[in-house]
Formats: structure tokens, C-alpha cells, sequence
């Protein structure tokens, strides 16, 4: 939890939520990048993941998340309260409008997002250089663990194929 925090207060304050709901959401990049005003169920801290965001080329491509199946994933409430707060400073109000958007409002790219908030953010917060923002998803599956949650509740939660792909 404490590295997370870190790592949050060293990206621009446009990204904190963004880091949060990697790490405790346990989303894939471009779901996260997909993810819309209108998915989102803050009065029963809930989110729904039904749409990725791919960069191909030079081409940002809006499709089905990778296993191709929609899931509502549970988060915590202090989560809920920090997208409420991102919602009202940085979401325009329409409800198909994205939850998280480069700083000129257009879609999240993961490579700009990488180069120049990212490894920055890391180096600045000491954690190892090589952490990738992947690595927040293992961290939402080692938090589960933690919590004794159980193999298949993680399997749902963070959209994978199998049982075996989770453990």
C-alpha cells in the first residue's frame, strides 16, 4: 500500500486515480484507458470493464477487452471517493466521456503515458526502474491474496481466461 501511495504522489495530480484504480482495480492499461463516465457505479463502488483501448501503429483502437467478456469489478470505497474527485476536475460531463484522458483531453496513449509520466514518477518515488504499469495489476492480485480472497473471486476480478492464468 505505501509504495503505491509513493508512487501516486509523484505522477501529476491528472493520473493519482488512474494509479489507484490500476493498483486496486486491478485493470489492464487499456481498460483502464477505455474506461468511461457511464460504466462507472460509485454508489455501489463498482465498475464495469467492457472496453479496451489499443494502440496499433500510430492508431488508437477501441474494441472488447481481451478475453472479449464484460465484468463488474468491486473497488474500495476510498477508490470510489478519489473518482468522484477526478470526475468533478478533470472528466468532461458527458456520459460517454473517458475517466482518463491525456492532459489536451484526447485518449491515453500507454507509450507517451510510460515515457513521460511513468518512468519518471518511478525513478522519482525509488522504486525499482523496471516496474511496468502491469506490474500494478500483479500488485491488485497480490492485495487479493493478502486478503484471503479466494482464487476464482481473483479470476473474475481481474478478467482472466482461467484458473490457471490467476495462479
Amino acid at each position: 500500500h505505501h509504495e503505491v501511495d509513493r508512487l501516486a504522489c509523484e505522477v501529476p495530480p491528472r493520473y493519482r486515480t488512474l494509479v489507484y484504480v490500476l493498483a486496486y482495480g486491478g485493470l489492464r492499461w487499456g481498460e483502464a484507458a477505455a474506461l468511461r463516465r457511464y460504466r462507472l457505479d460509485l454508489d455501489r463502488n463498482r465498475l464495469e470493464i467492457a472496453e479496451s483501448l489499443a494502440e496499433i501503429g500510430s492508431r488508437l483502437v477501441f474494441g472488447p477487452t481481451k478475453t472479449s467478456r464484460d465484468r463488474t469489478i468491486a473497488i474500495p470505497q476510498f477508490l470510489t471517493e478519489l473518482i468522484e474527485q477526478h470526475l468533478s476536475e478533470f472528466v468532461e460531463p458527458g456520459r460517454t466521456s473517458l475517466v482518463f484522458t491525456a492532459t489536451n483531453g484526447a485518449p491515453l496513449r500507454n507509450s507517451n503515458f510510460a515515457k513521460n509520466v511513468w518512468k519518471p514518477a518511478v525513478r522519482r518515488a525509488a522504486l525499482p526502474a523496471d516496474l511496468r504499469i502491469h506490474d500494478l495489476r500483479h500488485t491488485a492480485a497480490a492485495l487479493m491474496i493478502r486478503e484471503s480472497a479466494h482464487p476464482e473471486a481473483i479470476k473474475r476480478h481481474l478478467g482472466h481466461s482461467s484458473i490457471t492464468v490467476t495462479m
